[in-house]
C-alpha cells in the first residue's frame, strides 16, 4: 500500500512497518507534527507481487536481505534525539504560554474584584452611614417634638398676655 497525501508519504510493504515521512502542521495549534520511527523497523519497504507471497524463495530472500541490512542505530538514535529535543522545546513553549495566560487571567479577575482591605473599608463606611442615618432620624423626631412644645408655649404665652 502506498499513499501520497498532503505533506506526508505513507508506504507499507508486506513484512515491513508503516512509515510516515515529512512534517505537517496541526489544524488547531499550528505546531508541527513529527514522524516517529518504530524501534524494530528493519527498513524494508519491499512490495511483493501476489505470486511471490508465501513461496520459499521469496521467504529466503527476505531473510537474507534483512540480515544483510543492519539498521544504523546511531543514525536512528540521533534522529530520535533531535525529535525528542524538538518536542521538549514545544512542550516548554506551550507551558510558558499557559503560564502567561493563567497570569493574565488572574490579573483580569483581580482587577474586577476589590481587595479584602478595600472591601472591609467599604463595609465599615456603610456601617457608619447606617448609624448616621439612625441618628438623623432620631434627631428629626426630637426636633419635631421641640417644635410642638414651642408652639404650645407660644399659645400659653399669648393667652397669658390676653388675660392681663
Amino acid at each position: 500500500l502506498s499513499s501520497n497525501s498532503g505533506s506526508g508519504i505513507v508506504s507499507v510493504g508486506v513484512g515491513s512497518s508503516c512509515s510516515v515521512t515529512g512534517t505537517s502542521t496541526s489544524s488547531y495549534s499550528g505546531l508541527p507534527q513529527y514522524p516517529r520511527r518504530s524501534p524494530n523497523k528493519i527498513g524494508s519497504n519491499t512490495n511483493y507481487t501476489v505470486g511471490g507471497i508465501g513461496t520459499s524463495s521469496s521467504w529466503n530472500s527476505d531473510l537474507s536481505s534483512a540480515a544483510s541490512k543492519t539498521p544504523n542505530y546511531k543514525q536512528l538514535y540521533e534522529e530520535e534525539k533531535l525529535l525528542t529535543n524538538g518536542l521538549r522545546e514545544e512542550v516548554k513553549a506551550a507551558q510558558k504560554e499557559l503560564k502567561e495566560l493563567e497570569d493574565a487571567l488572574e490579573n483580569s479577575v483581580g482587577r474586577r474584584r476589590p481587595s479584602e482591605v478595600e472591601q472591609r473599608k467599604m463595609e465599615r463606611r456603610i456601617s457608619e452611614c447606617e448609624q448616621e442615618l439612625k441618628l438623623i432620624e432620631k434627631l428629626r423626631a426630637e426636633s419635631e417634638k421641640l417644635h410642638a412644645e414651642h408652639r404650645a408655649l407660644i399659645r400659653v404665652v399669648s393667652r397669658l398676655n390676653r388675660e392681663q
